[in-house]
């Protein structure tokens, strides 16, 4: 596909060592407009509640990176409360952007932490090679990768993740490493570090026909009263879950996936009526591998669900983390937290969530 706009990208630029913040993101945005051209691919969609307005350079960027958000409203129609820009190099003939110096060279490939000064953000990742920008103050972002074609699964199951993050935040919202699964009555998140069985715990209740938030992140809101918001349809097995659920195995997209990689699938894909948009949030449940058959509750402190809760999340978003660890306290305090004594016979475990989803006495 021919370039639009390219000559506007060919000449020279500042790099993001020349000039102030605010020109080095004046770069970026004139490098995704002119990628984007005057007829953007749109795909507007309520996250979160929020109408947000995504901008892509080819049809083809615009299917890779919103196929997991297919559960979402359409808002085609409404003023955007965030907008997000994106182009590829492969697709647009666009070169890549300049970045910031990297502070840490030789630090993950998944993932670079270029500039945390709020109300700017840049997270790089050298692997695939991505770049995401985001102006708090603006309501924008910007995303670039290098080829659509190239996306790594993980990415397209949870596109956008950092932008989000910080954009979520800003707005009084929090994006949380956790599970949810409920129904319209309510529901629960699963936090917990890896191995806790909070996966298992999620894709369980939706193996037994609770609505699915998500298995890795949810969006959380404690005002005007705790919800969860399903962000992403997408979930994902480990390899020994595979043979414990095999209806969304067969959903499974990679399956030529090597032994230390997950499994993805899209759950709207194949059941939309049983991903969520969102639910009343009834309580925090921290998943312990029981082994035995059937499954218990016993009450947990709020101290204990914040430690479950905020260390993986500030981790894997870094960004303000002082606010994120006082809306994530918030939230523990909000709605009680239970342990879940995690038995082998998932039906049971299933029936156990549901009755605390619905915020019976247990």
């Amino acid at each position: 596909m021919a370039a639009r706009g390219t000559a506007a990208l060919t000449t020279s630029s500042p790099t993001w060592a020349d000039e102030s913040p605010e020109a080095r993101l004046d770069v970026i945005a004139a490098m995704g407009a002119a990628a984007c051209g005057a007829r953007p691919v749109v795909r507007s969609r309520l996250v979160a509640g929020l109408p947000v307005r995504f901008e892509f350079a080819t049809e083809q960027l615009a299917d890779v990176l919103t196929r997991a958000f297919a559960h979402l409203p359409e808002c085609e129609h409404e003023a955007p409360a965030f907008t997000v820009v994106a182009w590829d190099s492969a697709g647009t003939g666009a070169p890549p952007p300049p970045l910031p110096p990297d502070p840490d060279p030789g630090g993950p490939m998944w993932r670079r932490v270029l500039v945390d000064e709020p109300p700017l953000h840049a997270v790089s990742k050298p692997g695939p090679g991505e770049l995401s920008v985001v102006e708090r103050r603006k309501a924008r972002a910007w995303y670039w990768c290098a080829d659509a074609a190239a996306v790594p699964m993980w990415e397209q199951g949870t596109p956008f993740l950092h932008v989000l993050h910080h954009w979520l935040s800003s707005v009084g919202m929090q994006l949380v490493h956790a599970g949810a699964a409920g129904d319209e009555d309510g529901g629960v998140v699963f936090v917990g570090k890896s191995g806790s069985g909070k996966s298992t715990s999620t894709l369980a209740c939706v193996d037994a026909g609770m609505r699915y938030a998500g298995d890795d992140y949810v969006v959380v809101a404690t005002r005007p009263t705790p919800t969860v918001h399903a962000l992403y349809s997408s979930g994902k097995l480990d390899g020994d879950q595979v043979t414990r659920f095999p209806e969304l195995a067969s959903w499974v997209v990679n399956p030529e996936a090597t032994a230390d990689e997950k499994r993805v699938f899209f759950v709207a894909d194949h059941a939309p009526e049983r991903v969520a948009v969102s639910f009343p949030l009834r309580a925090v449940v921290l998943p312990r591998i029981a082994g035995r058959l059937g499954s218990g509750l016993r009450p947990a402190t709020a101290a204990a669900a914040l430690a479950a809760l905020a260390p993986s999340t500030i981790f894997q978003m870094p960004g303000a983390a002082g606010v994120e660890l006082a809306d994530i306290a918030d939230l523990v305090r909000a709605v009680p937290a239970h342990v879940l004594d995690a038995g082998s016979d998932l039906r049971g475990l299933a029936a156990v969530v549901r009755t605390l989803s619905r915020g019976e006495r247990v």
